[in-house]
Formats: C-alpha cells, structure tokens, sequence
C-alpha cells in the first residue's frame, strides 16, 4: 500500500486528476453492467414461466403498469433498457 501512496505523490496534478477520472468512470461502467445483469434476470424469469408468475413482485407491478403482456413486448422492453 506504501507504493502505491508514493507513486500516486509521484504523479503531476494533471496526471492525479486523470487518474481520478479514470476511476470514476470505470466504477460508473461497473454499476452498469450491474443495472444490465439485473434487468435480464426478470426477463428471463418472464420467458421461462409464461408470464409475470415467476418474477419478483416489483418487477411484475413494473411490467404490468408499461403494459408489457407478451415476450415481444418483454423483449422490446429489454433491447430498449439496453
């Protein structure tokens, strides 16, 4: 950790800002990619049993109230949360 602290003290104020830019945006696309794998459960609960049976209740009260009531729909829906 040491190393580290004195690599990051080594580093222009430019080249810090970059640095903490680059982090900031690299947890920002991990969040992402966290919203993407949590919307396609859902959609997979949907497909599998036919309908809003199989989801979590929030997930289902969503979808019924979008209008969502076929795997086209569903379908759309995902492509267009993507």
């Amino acid at each position: 950790m040491h190393s580290i602290v004195r690599l990051y003290r080594a580093l222009s104020l430019r080249r810090r800002r970059q640095l903490l830019l680059t982090l900031a945006i690299m947890l920002a696309g991990a969040v992402a990619e966290l919203v993407t794998i949590g919307a396609v459960l859902p959609f997979l609960a949907f497909l599998t049993h036919g309908g809003r049976a199989g989801m979590p209740a929030t997930a289902a009260r969503l979808i019924g109230a979008l209008g969502v009531d076929d795997i086209f729909s569903a379908s759309l829906l995902l492509i267009a949360g993507a």
